[in-house]
C-alpha cells in the first residue's frame, strides 16, 4: 500500500493513507503546490544586478515563490518533476545600470512559463530527511526609473539553479515555522 505525505514550505507534514499496510512500502509527498517566502536581503549574484539587494513581493497566500509538484515524488526513489510557476521580488533600493537609477521588479518572463521547470530528489523515511533541488527558468528583470516612474528596459536572464546543499524537512516542523493555520513558513533558503 502506497504511503503518502504532503509537503509544506520547506517542512513535509504526515499525512498517511488508511489501511497503511506494515511491510515497507514507497512513500510519496503528494502532488500540489508550495507556497515560500524567501527572507527578505537576497543579494544578486552576478549580472548588470550583481550585489543588488532584492525583498520578497508577497503574491499568492503571501508568498513570493510557488513550486508545483504535478505528480507524487517517491521519497529515496528517481528525482521527480517540479516546475516554477510564480516568482515575485523587488530591490529594496534603486539600482545603478546605465547612469539611471532604476527600481527593479522580478518575476517569471510569460514566454518561458513552460521553460521554467526542475527536478526534486528526496531521502529519508516518515521521520524526515533531506532535499535538493534543480531548476532551469527565465526570471524577467523590470526596471523602472525612480527619479521618473517611466519604465525602462526590461531584461530576461535564463537562471539554472542547484541548491548548493541538501536542506532537511520533518514530519514534524519546529515551533513557529508552520501551523495548520498559516501553511507558508518563512524560509531561509530561495531557489539560486
Amino acid at each position: 500500500m502506497k504511503q503518502s505525505i504532503a509537503m509544506y514550505g520547506a517542512c513535509l507534514s504526515l499525512a498517511l493513507y488508511p489501511g497503511m499496510s506494515t511491510q515497507a512500502a514507497p512513500i510519496f509527498v503528494e502532488q500540489g503546490s508550495t507556497y515560500l517566502r524567501t527572507l527578505p536581503g537576497q543579494v544578486a549574484a552576478g549580472g548588470v544586478f550583481a550585489g543588488a539587494i532584492f525583498d520578497p513581493t508577497p503574491i499568492a497566500h503571501g508568498a513570493n515563490l510557488v513550486v508545483n509538484r504535478p505528480e507524487d515524488i517517491e521519497i529515496n526513489g528517481s528525482p521527480g518533476v517540479i516546475k516554477l510557476t510564480a516568482i515575485a521580488m523587488h530591490s529594496r533600493a534603486p539600482v545603478l545600470v546605465a547612469g539611471n537609477l532604476f527600481d527593479v521588479f522580478v518575476d517569471l518572463d510569460p514566454a518561458h512559463l513552460s521553460d521554467d521547470v526542475g527536478t526534486l530528489t528526496i531521502t529519508g523515511d516518515l521521520t524526515g530527511g533531506s532535499a535538493t533541488e534543480k531548476f532551469t527558468y527565465y526570471a524577467r528583470f523590470i526596471l523602472v526609473n525612480a527619479m521618473t516612474q517611466a519604465p525602462g528596459p526590461t531584461q530576461v536572464i535564463k537562471i539554472d539553479s542547484v541548491s548548493a546543499a541538501p536542506f532537511s524537512w520533518s514530519p514534524n516542523p519546529p515551533p513557529g515555522l508552520f501551523s495548520s493555520s498559516d501553511p507558508i513558513p518563512t524560509m531561509a533558503r530561495m531557489i539560486r
